[in-house]
């Protein structure tokens, strides 16, 4: 890599994977992994979306809260704070149902079958302000968390970065 920045060339070959990793340096002005280009030509292009999913996307499952909540339910904590985690669980499986069903809601009759997580989700005003609710509450739940319980902080820190995607306007959802 060394001498292929440094010599002249004609082009150089790489894999859908480091071009996009060298999309990222150069968005976060780091040091690019590719000289400076003009031209890019991509071998095999269809493939170049499931790479950038892969690198760059969120995703984000109905259950996945659930899955989240229940764990986190069953975390030890002071007797005081066993009724605010309580009530912030609820809180949170109540918000994500509330976001789940505004987003089939807008889904065509028609195009509900069992592809319908491939629909393009359409997050409205009132989706962006249940999000914001949701991530405050999930933000409530962190404090409340032990050094023990650490590795539902960082489960909660990845969701919470998660759905932080979906509520800012430069991302495809």
């Amino acid at each position: 890599m060394k001498q292929a920045r440094k010599a002249v060339f004609d082009f150089q070959i790489c894999n859908h994977n480091y071009y996009l990793a060298d999309l990222l340096k150069r968005k976060d002005d780091r040091q690019p992994l590719l000289p400076d280009h003009k031209i890019v030509i991509i071998d095999e292009a269809h493939k170049l979306k499931d790479a950038a999913e892969q690198m760059y996307g969120s995703t984000v499952h109905e259950n996945d809260l659930h899955h989240l909540m229940k764990r986190i339910i069953t975390v030890e904590v002071k007797k005081k704070s066993q009724k605010i985690l309580k009530n912030r669980r609820n809180e949170v499986l109540a918000l994500n149902q509330i976001i789940f069903d505004e987003l089939v809601d807008r889904i065509p009759a028609d195009q509900l079958t069992e592809e319908t997580e491939r629909f393009p989700a359409e997050i409205t005003h009132r989706i962006v302000l249940l999000l914001k609710k949701q991530l405050l509450t999930l933000q409530e739940l962190i404090p409340l968390m032990t050094y023990k319980e650490r590795q539902y902080v960082i489960d909660l820190k990845k969701m919470l970065d998660a759905l932080k995607t979906f509520i800012s306007l430069d991302h495809i959802c």
